[in-house]
């Protein structure tokens, strides 16, 4: 009989603090869809919780909301109704909605939340370059989302070692790329894709090049490009995340070669205005050593990316630790500006992964970010190293449609 009242009264209590969500109401979107907003969140109607876990699951949300920039702002409310029912308020502001950007082929421009259903389209154009792409999340209020590229650019690479041509190898790339994913959750991605290459060499010194050269550089005519990726990101803001982690893992294969990149990201706030980054990346492959196409996807700074443009090896270990200060806030286009100090370390083999003989670099930059409308990211680092000092920037903005991994 004890026992039965010790059931009852732990049952009692675990029910009075479970509530279930009656309806869910969106205030403030003028122009987004509202169930395209409800594909954000990690709440549903239905849903059954504690209040605790419910409030929590609302900040997360409001995270996830603003981390489309589709708005200014994010607040969700639970109202409590009769008999342990809640509903969820979701008050949004909208934002901008074109995003401009440029990099090392041109300048680009893009419409995002196309007719509220989250629709995002790109272009960008430079001297010999061009590029159109687009993305369509939660097609049809489904869990698939889908892209398509379609571009031509100008290119560079070096061969490293090779005594007969020492501006590289110049071509222009043209390029159709598709493909299509499934949005498990808000955090969880995965997706497959296809690409088709086709290279015009343009440099008179690739007939000077041997054959082994070329090979060895993996630049071909004609390639087809096959590829798969998975990517759980968890962060408080895309831009510059203060919390959370991001992890991704990208492979593809064409002509026999198979190459695989894995990512891992975190981040943690340590104060207020103090955080701290830390990154790492492995990558193997096979056949042939190139892996300069999937380092173009890691957007790291200073070692990382100098290093990986210069060389081509068939394995790669790549390490970054950064301390962040929030200098300011600027009032302008809700931007933040940032000093840090860094340290990297990595290598790029020619055969397979080995933790010898690293390259060590440690510094001081500065970062200002401008998250509206146009996401602009820049950034500059004086760094030392064994071979010396250096000093780099680096401005960036992407439409989204143009968002790589």
């Amino acid at each position: 009989m004890l026992a039965f009242f010790f059931a009852l009264f732990f049952s009692t209590v675990a029910f009075a603090n479970t509530v279930t969500v009656s309806r869910i109401d969106i205030k403030g979107n003028s122009h987004t869809d509202s169930s395209l907003i409800k594909q954000y969140l990690y709440i549903e109607p239905g849903q059954e919780c504690a209040m605790d876990e419910l409030k929590m699951l609302a900040r997360r949300s409001e995270k996830r909301l603003e981390n489309t920039f589709y708005f200014y702002s994010a607040r969700i409310l639970v109202a409590p109704l009769k008999e342990n029912k809640v509903k969820i308020l979701v008050r949004i502001q909208e934002g901008f909605l074109f995003r401009f950007g440029g990099s090392s082929h041109g300048v680009s421009i893009g419409k995002e939340n196309i007719q509220g259903r989250g629709l995002s389209v790109g272009v960008l154009l430079g001297s010999s370059s061009l590029k159109f792409a687009t993305q369509i999340p939660y097609f049809f209020n489904s869990p698939l989302f889908i892209f398509f590229s379609l571009s031509t650019l100008a290119q560079t690479q070096n061969i490293t070692g090779s005594k007969k041509s020492d501006d590289g190898l110049a071509y222009q790339e043209k390029q159709i790329s598709m493909g299509l994913g499934w949005q498990f959750t808000p955090d969880l991605h995965v997706g497959m894709g296809w690409t088709y290459n086709r290279n015009r060499f343009k440099n008179a010194s690739l007939s000077n090049l041997a054959v082994a050269d070329l090979h060895y550089a993996k630049i071909y005519d004609e390639l087809n490009i096959y590829s798969f990726f998975i990517r759980y990101r968890n962060l408080n803001h895309y831009v510059h995340p203060t919390n959370g982690s991001d992890v991704t893992f990208y492979s593809e294969a064409y002509k026999g070669a198979r190459q695989g990149l894995l990512k891992l990201r975190y981040y943690e706030a340590l104060y207020e205005r103090v955080s701290v980054a830390g990154k790492m990346s492995v990558a193997a492959s096979s056949g042939v050593p190139d892996l300069t196409r999937l380092f173009t996807l890691n957007h790291f700074n200073g070692l990382t990316t100098s290093a990986t443009r210069r060389e081509y090896g068939k394995s790669a270990f790549l390490l970054s630790l950064d301390l962040d200060y929030l200098l300011a806030r600027l009032p302008v286009l809700r931007g933040l500006l940032y000093v840090n100090g860094f340290y990297q370390m990595g290598k790029v083999h020619r055969q397979s992964l080995q933790f010898d003989h690293l390259a060590h670099v440690a510094g001081l930059g500065a970062e200002a970010l401008f998250p509206y409308p146009i996401n602009l990211r820049v950034m500059g680092r004086f760094g030392f190293s064994q071979g010396g000092s250096y000093f780099g920037w680096t401005i960036t903005a992407t439409p989204g449609a143009m968002n790589e991994l």
